[in-house]
């Protein structure tokens, strides 16, 4: 069984014409990942092999690296398709990552268009919040949706 972690990015500093890609995580938003490391760690426990991968946008790829972090390495890859919606082109990037376990760290509502695309489930994703979905042979099952305070109160 394949198991995806989709995870939206912490706070970013506000839009400005033209700087969309490069927006950097707030001080905030980077605290908000390191809380939860007990969290993911404990959500991610059953897997012997876990990949991070990420939208190529600043701010997806530091929420992206700290996760990253919790299991000493690097991010695996950054495939435009999770900030262009092609979700057709999501699973041929899926398909190239070989881990039982792969978190996606993206943007709305991409992230959420593709949970609804492969579980038909409706999640919302709060800055640094999550949803876990099980990948079986039949259709995939949305398992849980977690907001980062819940994340925070996890990790304690």
């Amino acid at each position: 069984m394949k198991h995806l972690l989709f995870f939206r990015h912490g706070e970013a500093y506000p839009y400005e014409l033209n700087n969309d890609a490069t927006r950097p995580l707030t001080k905030k938003g980077r605290a908000s990942f390191k809380e939860i490391k007990k969290a993911v760690t404990q959500l991610l426990d059953d897997y012997d092999s876990i990949k991070i991968i990420s939208s190529p946008y600043a701010r997806a790829y530091e929420s992206a690296q700290i996760i990253a972090s919790f299991f000493n390495q690097a991010v695996a890859h950054r495939f435009d398709s999770i900030v262009d919606g092609d979700f057709e082109q999501f699973l041929l990037d899926l398909e190239t990552v070989e881990a039982e376990a792969i978190v996606i760290v993206g943007h709305q509502p991409t992230l959420s268009d593709f949970i609804y695309y492969l579980t038909s489930a409706i999640v919302g994703f709060e800055v640094a919040g999550c949803a876990g979905v099980d990948v079986e042979q039949g259709r995939p099952q949305l398992m849980y949706c977690l907001n980062n305070q819940a994340l925070i109160n996890l990790s304690k």
